[in-house]
């Protein structure tokens, strides 16, 4: 090894190891709601900290690193929002990721479980902590998966042959902005959301942003056991498979494939990983995030997948990867 590998090799696992500093930066002034104030324009560090009801000197200390950072632009005495700030933590930005940085910071806080989590091969917080969510952390988490679909819901519907298809079950739509975004391309279609109560309730404001809101309806009711209201014929199951074991991932495809018309077709879109289950590297971590917030949640391969549909005598016609490491799969349910 020569002396260049040795330190570009030793800075690759010091920057692992540090990635946590970046984080905890940009979480902390999430959370603290600089990003917000300085969307209205630049401010002072006197004012700032007024605003924000911190020390002066924390503050400044908090500001030099997001300047390090290109989060913040600094002139003199004053910072405003700049580069990757600008564009998407503007409260006004059309491309807001704010609520996905408040979600992370609950993320990375229930990371700190870890260890824990590996011993026992599960989550260390109970069901009760678990379902002790706030209104507050229930909205962030919703509206985060709005932030992330913004973009992902466009290149799936891209990707998508939605020839023929009038009617639709967004299952665990959450925000509903992928069931919005497929139903602006399909004016004659309508389309339903399976959620819980208060789930929905932000998928009814979501809802403004799009033209579509006389052809949806909302199924309050849990994925696993609720009338789904079929037939449909088209029953889209995004990002949800990674929170559950197997066996409830394969019963869920049974459910849904009893809700398709003949010639219906089940969309699944999540985290697919290649055999290994080590790539890609996202999906490994991702899976990991599953580890300390549920009893059985992981990536799954593309095969499992597979062998789920097409143990409901499904027929695979689409495997596309899209948008962030994830894939869709579409399968096919044939007439008898």
């Amino acid at each position: 090894m020569t002396h260049g590998d040795f330190l570009e090799r030793r800075k690759r696992l010091s920057d692992l190891a540090n990635g946590y500093r970046a984080s905890a930066v940009l979480f902390t002034a999430n959370e603290l709601g600089l990003f917000k104030v300085l969307s209205n324009g630049a401010k002072g560090l006197k004012e700032l900290a007024i605003e924000l009801d911190v020390s002066e000197h924390g503050l400044l200390l908090l500001l030099h690193a997001l300047v390090g950072l290109d989060l913040l632009a600094m002139d003199k005495d004053t910072f405003a929002l700049y580069g990757d700030a600008e564009e998407f933590l503007r409260s006004d930005s059309p491309y807001f990721f704010g609520d996905m940085m408040q979600h992370g910071y609950r993320l990375y806080q229930r990371w700190e479980s870890l260890g824990e989590a590996v011993k026992l091969g599960a989550t260390p917080f109970s069901k009760e902590v678990r379902a002790g969510r706030t209104k507050e952390d229930w909205r962030a988490f919703i509206m985060a998966m709005d932030n992330n679909s913004r973009t992902s819901a466009v290149q799936t519907a891209d990707a998508l042959d939605l020839t023929g298809v009038k009617r639709i079950l967004d299952l665990g739509g959450g925000p509903g902005t992928f069931l919005y975004t497929f139903l602006e391309r399909l004016p004659d279609a309508t389309g339903a959301i399976l959620d819980f109560d208060h789930v929905l309730e932000i998928a009814q404001e979501v809802v403004q942003r799009f033209t579509v809101g006389e052809r949806v309806s909302y199924i309050p009711g849990d994925m696993f056991n609720a009338d789904y209201q079929g037939p449909y014929d088209l029953i889209f199951l995004g990002n949800i498979i990674h929170s559950s074991g197997p066996e409830r991932c394969r019963g869920l495809v049974r459910r849904c494939t009893d809700a398709l018309e003949e010639g219906g077709r089940l969309v699944i879109k999540d985290f697919f990983m290649d055999e290994t289950a080590t790539r890609p590297a996202d999906g490994a971590m991702f899976a990991l995030n599953m580890l300390v917030g549920t009893d059985n949640g992981q990536s799954y391969r593309w095969k499992d997948a597979v062998d789920w549909m097409e143990e409901q005598g499904l027929t695979i016609v689409q495997k596309i990867p899209v948008a962030f490491h994830s894939g869709i799969l579409v399968g096919k349910k044939l007439s008898l």
